[in-house]
């Protein structure tokens, strides 16, 4: 049992994040999210658990591909793959600290995201989504702050 490969993608203002289980029992462990938000079921078998505050599951159900899953805000979770190959997406708008969605007219560039420190690869336009927003704000804050080298970016048109 392994976690599943995570690519992230932001287009506009539209967070994508890819969850590829490689392998039957993989899992993308509980979590919960500040709102509700559709995870996209492209391939395979998911099992989707609920947990009360305390870990205990309260619901589960098991979802056959190709569906859309509706996964409810401040309700944990977990995801469990029944089957190799199973890939699903979670899908929804990205928001500012105080839970706005953001304007997609303040997104001129589509970016590949990691959620995870070590796969930060600039010279490869993957960025950490924490550094992405640091940069976002200093460009606001300073408008001199030079980006990283060798980031690729695409420009809307």
């Amino acid at each position: 049992m392994a976690n599943p490969e995570i690519k992230i993608l932001a287009v506009s203002n539209v967070y994508c994040r890819l969850m590829n289980f490689l392998k039957k029992g993989d899992v993308e462990e509980g979590h919960f999210h500040d709102y509700d938000h559709g995870t996209l079921l492209a391939t395979g078998k998911v099992l989707v658990e609920k947990f009360d505050a305390d870990r205990n599951v309260i619901a589960s159900k098991i979802f056959t591909a190709p569906t859309f899953l509706f996964i409810e805000k401040d309700v944990a979770h977990r995801l469990t793959a029944m089957e190799d190959n199973t890939v699903a997406t979670c899908i929804h708008a990205l928001r500012s600290i105080t839970d706005d969605i953001l304007d997609p007219d303040t997104f001129v560039q589509q970016q590949e995201f990691s959620d995870v420190a070590w796969e930060d690869k600039p010279e490869r336009g993957i960025i950490n989504v924490n550094r992405f927003f640091q940069e976002k704000r200093n460009t606001k804050l300073a408008p001199i702050a030079k980006k990283p080298k060798n980031l690729k970016i695409e420009i809307k048109k």
